[in-house]
């Protein structure tokens, strides 16, 4: 499980009653909130594997492939802490956001970036054409560089 955080300015501004979430504001905070709700999401994306895509991905190969993609829950203890944060680029319709996350289980932390596009009116993640993210999470030893997530 994941914690989702959320900013009653930046976002999410919708979030349905299962806990899938979306509609982030068009600011630097609101693709910061995108990525980190992305982990919340995708942690359950057996659940929410069709909204995700309608909603939270650049339409395209990619999201097609995530929609046919067959997968079962989860059982493995994959709780992630949302640790810091670094926004690597913004425009307005393009942001990369490098996400610190302790995985529970392991104690370990790893980084994960995100690229996003502002498309439809919300920050949506780019994926290859397999579906696959455009980069894999890498083990991190400390957390330099990172704006450290504060809970408020």
């Amino acid at each position: 499980m994941t914690a989702a955080p959320h900013s009653a300015t930046a976002g999410p501004g919708r979030i349905e009653p299962d806990g899938f979430r979306y509609c982030y504001a068009h600011t630097p905070e609101g693709a910061i909130l995108a990525a980190a709700n992305l982990l919340a999401v995708t942690n359950r994306i057996d659940v929410f594997r069709e909204r995700f895509v309608a909603r939270s991905v650049v339409p395209g190969p990619g999201a097609e492939a995530i929609r046919k993609e067959v997968s079962s829950p989860r059982g493995d203890d994959t709780s992630v802490r949302v640790a810091g944060f670094r926004l690597l680029s913004y425009s307005a319709d393009r942001a990369t956001v490098d996400l610190a996350f302790r995985m529970v289980s392991r104690g370990a932390y790893m980084s994960y970036p995100f690229d996003f596009e502002w498309v439809e009116g919300d920050w949506r993640v780019v994926v290859r054409d397999d579906g696959s993210p455009m980069y894999k999470p890498t083990q991190v030893y400390d957390l330099v560089g990172y704006a450290l997530w504060q809970v408020s």
